[in-house]
């Protein structure tokens, strides 16, 4: 807790960044020199951008669109202060930061990789064809 004079952003002075860890955070905590250490660390970020942030697409990559991400780039900053405090080239994904929010509010308490966590879940079927799975309609009607 601290008092409101303080920005938000002060607080990722405070972060101890862990390997391979996703933060997520609203664009009051956009500060490319900020953001650079958690990447000099091995750890990554989300963050929506302000409208005001300069970016040129380096590279796009294709994406499936019926999974909610609209584009998939890997952009250059292009103000000068900006692209000397984070030198490498962001990536950044148009799925919307409440998709984001869904996806890591049911995964919060687990240790799941982030890939995996994004990724559709296992099928009925999938799980139909296990020979451990019961099914329950089969099993109700006797047929176990």
């Amino acid at each position: 807790m601290t008092e409101g004079s303080v920005h938000d952003v002060n607080m990722l002075d405070e972060i101890l960044p862990e390997v391979g860890a996703f933060y997520v955070m609203d664009r009051g905590y956009i500060d490319f020199e900020r953001l650079y250490v958690l990447t000099l660390c091995s750890a990554f970020f989300v963050v929506r951008t302000k409208q005001n942030v300069l970016l040129q697409r380096r590279y796009s990559r294709p994406v499936d669109k019926s999974t909610g991400v609209r584009s998939d780039q890997t952009v250059v900053l292009t103000a000068i202060d900006s692209a000397k405090a984070y030198p490498d080239a962001p990536r950044c994904l148009d799925v919307s930061l409440y998709q984001i929010l869904q996806i890591l509010s049911v995964t919060l308490f687990e240790k799941t990789p982030i890939l995996q966590a994004l990724q559709p879940s296992v099928s009925e079927e999938n799980l139909l064809d296990s020979a451990n799975q019961l099914r329950l309609f089969d099993f109700i009607a006797g047929h176990y």
